[in-house]
């Protein structure tokens, strides 16, 4: 019998493969229409920025100026009106010190307040302060006998006499040497100290603790050298 033979050969199946896009590739080439960047028009907008931020610090620093002395004016007046006997009211003359200033003597109090040698002390019992060998001493004087032109503080080391201080964070020349003239002619005697460096110190910046620290041991030294040169004058 005959049987009927099976082809088991599968047809090819052709498949249609899509050809690849073509990429339309932009030339970098520069074109007739394109122009160049003006490098020195791009650096003259730099200079003339650079300029305007310049001119806008010297308008800052210009109004600083004059506020400073509007300021160093009224406390001039404030000073001279205290001492003809017409000046304001103690609580008058606290409120302009907290408004006008004298921050940096706020901040030198907070930090010696840190200081474990140091006793920040009421300026009403300062002279009946039992005080220890060893130890500093420092009272913040009342507003009024601060316009009066008495001082900013007073300090003390162990038991010896108290020091009138007079603290500044002034940069001008004019004004620092009125101060220095007026310690020279026994007025309180000058601590000079920016205000940064106070603010720091406060802050817990050991460098500017350390920079106060001398300052005021600078200050201590010059004024028992002095002290020295007077006695020995006198002999």
């Amino acid at each position: 019998m005959e049987t009927d033979s099976v082809d088991n050969t599968s047809d090819e199946i052709a498949v249609a493969t899509p050809e690849p896009e073509r990429e339309e590739v932009s030339s970098i080439a520069q074109t007739a229409g394109d122009q160049p960047p003006d490098y020195g028009e791009i650096m003259h907008d730099m200079l003339k920025a650079q300029e305007a931020r310049r001119e806008h610090s010297r308008s800052e620093a210009e109004k600083r100026t004059k506020q400073l002395a509007v300021l160093y004016d009224e406390e001039k007046k404030v000073k001279s009106e205290i001492k003809e006997g017409k000046g304001p009211s103690e609580e008058k003359v606290e409120e302009w010190r907290r408004e006008y200033g004298h921050e940096g003597e706020k901040k030198l109090l907070e930090f010696l307040t840190k200081v474990p040698v140091v006793s920040v002390i009421d300026w009403e019992e300062h002279e009946k302060e039992v005080r220890m060998p060893g130890k500093v001493y420092v009272a913040r004087i009342t507003a009024f006998e601060d316009f009066k032109g008495k001082g900013d503080f007073v300090l003390s080391w162990g038991n010896k006499e108290w020091l009138l201080v007079d603290l500044t964070v002034a940069t001008d020349p004019e004004i620092l040497a009125e101060k220095y003239e007026k310690e020279k002619n026994g007025g309180p005697r000058v601590l000079n100290i920016g205000y940064g460096t106070l603010w720091n110190a406060a802050q817990g910046a050991e460098y500017d603790q350390n920079r106060v620290v001398e300052a005021i041991h600078s200050m201590v030294i010059a004024y028992r050298e002095d002290r020295l040169q007077k006695n020995q004058s006198r002999i």
